[in-house]
Formats: C-alpha cells, structure tokens, sequence
C-alpha cells in the first residue's frame, strides 16, 4: 500500500490475478496481446503467455500451482515454469479454493471437472437448459459449485458432496480426498434472515 508498482506496458489489459503468494501478477489483453506474467515486488515482465491470443481471462489456482488462462480454449500454465501442461475445451473456467479441481465450461450447458495435476476428467454436470455458463463459482469448502447462464435462465447449483457419496456407491469416485464435514449453518436446518427497515 506504500509504494505503486507499475505493469506495463500492456495494451488494453483487462484482466488479472494474483498469485496466493503475492509473488506474481498476471494480465490479460482484451483485445489480442495474450497474457503476461509480472513480478509483483518489482513489477518486471517475467514472461509472455501466447502474445497472438485474441482475449485472455486469466487466474491462478488456490495453492499456487497453476495458472489458467481463457482463450482460445482453457489453457494450464505450471507456476515458475511457464510451461503449458494441459488444454481443454471451453473457455470459461473456475478453480476450487483449494486449486485440487478445475471447471471448465465446455458449451452447451455441460461443466467439465478436471484434475489439473493430471488433466484427467473427474465429471460433467449437465443443466436441463442447455445454457452455456457464463460464470462459475465454488463454495468456499469447493463442496458447492454453481452456474449462472444467460439473464433469463435460472441458477443452478450442484452439490458435489451427495454426487460424490453416489458415486463411492457406484465405486466411481474421482481419486480425491473427500469434502469436510458440513457447516452447521447448513446442518441445523435452513437459514432464518430478519429484515430492520429501520423505521421506527
């Protein structure tokens, strides 16, 4: 908060992340300059991510790992290395707070779950609408994944815990460790909210 670090030059920047380790800056062009990696303490160019890339969304994964960047497709990018390890089809994508599982939206309303260390696919989740998400978010615990579509289609929420408690029933589980337990908020019952208007 006490110094600016300047990151450029990089024309019409759009996007960007930073490491969990505040050690690196990634940024986006919107418009056709791919990504660039920056050191965040001294805000040098460390590295240039496919500069001909028409649009790039760009973020890393919660334990530093990776980073995954947006067009042409989903791109993964080991941290330090640079080194593209995996792609996948579809553009946008979330990772789990705990950077074990990325989701890809991969067109017509089907996510895709991978496991970014390997790039094998964990599961599709499928909504009825056949909406391609345009946003993705996990819950904080990654129990939770939910899509938001176009303005005029509903959310949807997919509660990978009990998926997952299927399909250790079927003996199909991803090889994984399993969720932590779940939240007493959710546990004792639904959630009670009280209004104040605040008149008198």
């Amino acid at each position: 908060p006490e110094r600016l670090v300047p990151l450029a030059p990089h024309r019409d920047a759009r996007y960007i992340a930073i490491s969990p380790d505040d050690r690196w800056i990634a940024t986006g062009s919107h418009n056709g300059e791919g990504a660039r990696i920056w050191d965040a303490q001294t805000g040098k160019l460390n590295h240039v991510v496919s500069p001909r890339a028409p649009s790039w969304g760009v973020e890393f994964s919660g334990d530093g790992q990776w980073l995954a960047t947006e067009f042409p497709s989903c791109q993964l990018w080991k941290v330090g290395t640079w080194e593209q390890t995996h792609q996948f089809p579809g553009t946008q994508h979330r990772f789990a707070p705990d950077g074990k599982v990325l989701a890809v939206e991969s067109g017509r309303g089907v996510v895709r779950l991978f496991d970014p260390a390997n790039g094998q696919e964990l599961a599709r989740l499928e909504n009825p609408y056949q909406v391609s998400a345009s946003r993705i978010i996990f819950s904080p615990d990654g129990s939770q994944l939910v899509t938001l579509g176009g303005e005029s289609y509903p959310l949807h929420v997919w509660d990978l815990r009990k998926i997952r408690r299927q399909l250790v029933d079927l003996g199909l589980d991803w090889d994984m460790s399993h969720f932590p337990p779940e939240s007493a908020i959710w546990s004792n019952g639904p959630m009670q909210i009280q209004l104040d208007s605040g008149q008198r």
